[in-house]
């Protein structure tokens, strides 16, 4: 298949709308949908978005997001890297749609000077990572939230994986999520449960030493079955 070859990619500010699309890449370094050099936005409704190329290490993520990237009630699929990657100050917004890695499910990174925060919300529909983290931030500042209903697997990785000087808040609005967290003793994690949401899993089991808040609403629950860290908990 042919490399360098984003299914969509918009630059410099661009703005592309698309309803109904199939999209399916086949090289290496081929996004399906990507916002690159300068940002921009890319709205998607409907359609099954696919990149294809089962190379570990492919670079071909199902949503690469430097600008604005909203996906409502679609189908998006990695077959060899991360569903989605936020980098810099990128955004991905999803509504009712099913993201699915090979990967991670959303890994946010930073290749640019400073601290910008890469941001992702999810309302309703999957994420599905098949060989990583859920979500995994490394290196980066991200502000994660899910409502509505997400359904969050990782089949063999961690629900919440912050490493290597890491930064992120962490919200869960009415969602019932199962997996560990893990944050480094680099890194910082601010976790939410809010609205008769649910997390059951261990919270840094192998480490004590790093900066991790939860804080837990009334109608919230935790359930660990194992020794966890939580240097901060608060029940507001």
């Amino acid at each position: 298949g042919n490399t360098l070859a984003h299914g969509v990619d918009v630059t410099y500010t661009g703005t592309i709308t698309l309803t109904n699309v199939n999209i399916t890449t086949t090289g290496a370094s081929s996004s399906a949908l990507a916002t690159d050099f300068g940002g921009g936005t890319v709205n998607v409704t409907g359609g099954t978005i696919i990149a294809s190329s089962t190379s570990s290490g492919s670079h071909s993520a199902g949503i690469y997001s430097t600008g604005v990237i909203t996906v409502s009630g679609a189908t998006v699929t990695s077959n060899g890297d991360n569903g989605a990657v936020i980098d810099a100050d990128g955004t991905i917004h999803l509504t009712n749609t099913s993201l699915t890695g090979a990967q991670n499910g959303l890994m946010i990174h930073n290749t640019v000077p400073g601290t910008p925060t890469g941001t992702f919300s999810m309302s309703g529909g999957s994420l599905t990572a098949n060989g990583g983290d859920a979500f995994n931030i490394t290196g980066a500042k991200g502000a994660i939230s899910v409502s509505g209903g997400v359904t969050v697997t990782a089949s063999t990785g961690n629900l919440l994986n912050t490493i290597t000087s890491g930064s992120v808040t962490f919200t869960a609005d009415g969602e019932n999520l199962t997996g560990n967290i893990v944050c480094d003793n680099t890194s910082t994690s601010d976790i939410s449960l809010t609205n008769i949401s649910t997390l059951t899993g261990n919270i840094n089991t192998a480490n004590s030493a790093s900066s991790l808040s939860l804080t837990i609403d009334q109608t919230s629950s935790l359930d660990v079955t194992a020794t966890s860290y939580i240097p901060v908990i608060s029940d507001p």
